[in-house]
């Protein structure tokens, strides 16, 4: 292997020892933040981890397919009614609920994408939209069911099982920090899998990946699914935190937050979606804490969003893995030049060597003439 070889080499292996020591890190911090936080602000924490897996939807959907959607609020709350229903009215416990409300949203989803595959762009974006704004208000047109505009009260808490000696509180945190995570996992390794490469061929080609036998449609399809099933995830695990659901909560702008919350951290980036979702829970209570009027508060709100995305265009997710490419690139230069740069004494050998191999030269040794003068005569 050459040079260039053992370096490229050498930037991958620093990579990903970089990204992993930082994820072992941030799962031990993880486990460690209940002991330092109170259950306010544990709710806090929890909500950002069920933010992320709604902002991986968008991810998914639209940064790896290229398809636009403003209903992803709407999906978010057939989760959560999923697993509001379930539980007060047919009496399921929430291992069978959230499951259940998961499968539910992945189908709607599915309804919602086998339309949407054939256009895209503007009247993409409308399409979705119209299924965002139509949401609250069939919840509230099937009000016995769902509440109706008071919302609906979850009668059953999420109880932890009988070996958990600690509150319900850490019980719930950490059952949706390891759902969070096998998230992660889940969708870095569908991005890199051939899936992934037809989402991204989808995206940024859709004519030439028909071309070389890539399905789009069925990709889009398939892409709007899975996608639907991790917001719906996401308002499952809100039911289980906040044990109530209500219209308010699932509206239009419900999923214009996600898609901030996807700009911010990077709509490729997977680990970026965990900065977006602590953006959209931390940044405006921070923002009001300054004491700025009603008016200014949402000026200041939407200039930060404008600055982070003109300064880092693939958003904080992207930069900072742009950051680690450097970083490992540089540290993998100086370890392969310290490998692969010789010594004084082996160069001096090497020249004397390649010396000795060549021959005199014309004006050599006495007694000995040119091989090619020889051949002359």
């Amino acid at each position: 292997m050459n040079a260039i070889g053992r370096l490229r080499q050498r930037q991958v292996q620093t990579q990903s020892w970089l990204k992993a020591l930082l994820l072992i890190a941030a799962v031990v911090v993880v486990a460690l933040l209940p002991e330092w936080l109170s259950t306010f602000n544990l709710g806090r924490a929890d909500a950002v981890l069920y933010y992320t897996i709604a902002v991986l939807s968008m991810n998914l959907l639209t940064g790896m397919t290229g398809q636009i959607s403003l209903g992803q609020g709407a999906l978010y709350g057939v989760g959560a009614y999923g697993v509001t229903i379930l539980v007060s009215h047919a009496g399921w416990a929430y291992w069978q609920s959230i499951p259940a409300a998961v499968l539910i949203a992945g189908v709607a989803g599915v309804v919602i994408g086998i339309p949407a595959a054939r256009i895209r762009g503007l009247y993409l974006a409308i399409t979705t939209m119209a299924v965002g704004l139509v949401f609250p208000e069939l919840v509230q047109r099937f009000s016995s069911v769902t509440g109706g505009s008071n919302g609906a009260l979850v009668t059953n808490y999420l109880t932890p099982p009988g070996w958990w000696h600690q509150s319900t509180a850490r019980w719930t945190f950490y059952l949706t920090a390891l759902l969070t995570l096998l998230c992660l996992v889940l969708v870095r390794n569908l991005l890199r899998s051939g899936m992934g490469r037809s989402m991204l061929a989808t995206r940024d080609h859709p004519v030439v990946a028909e071309l070389f036998g890539v399905r789009t449609v069925l990709i889009k399809i398939t892409a709007f699914g899975l996608s639907a099933a991790l917001v719906g995830l996401a308002g499952a695990l809100f039911v289980c935190q906040q044990q109530f659901a209500a219209p308010s909560d699932f509206t239009f702008n419900t999923s214009l937050d996600f898609f901030v919350g996807m700009a911010i951290g990077g709509a490729v980036s997977v680990y970026g979606a965990i900065v977006g979702a602590a953006f959209l829970e931390f940044a405006p209570s921070i923002i009001t804490s300054f004491g700025l009027g009603q008016w200014a508060t949402p000026v200041v709100y939407g200039a930060i969003m404008v600055a982070i995305v003109y300064v880092l265009p693939r958003g904080i997710g992207g930069g900072a893995d742009a950051g680690f490419k450097r970083l490992a690139s540089r540290w993998s230069i100086g370890r392969v030049a310290l490998v692969t740069e010789p010594s004084a004494e082996s160069r001096t050998e090497s020249s004397e060597r390649s010396q000795s191999d060549s021959g005199p030269p014309d004006g050599g040794q006495p007694g000995t003439s040119h091989p090619t003068k020889e051949k002359v005569e």
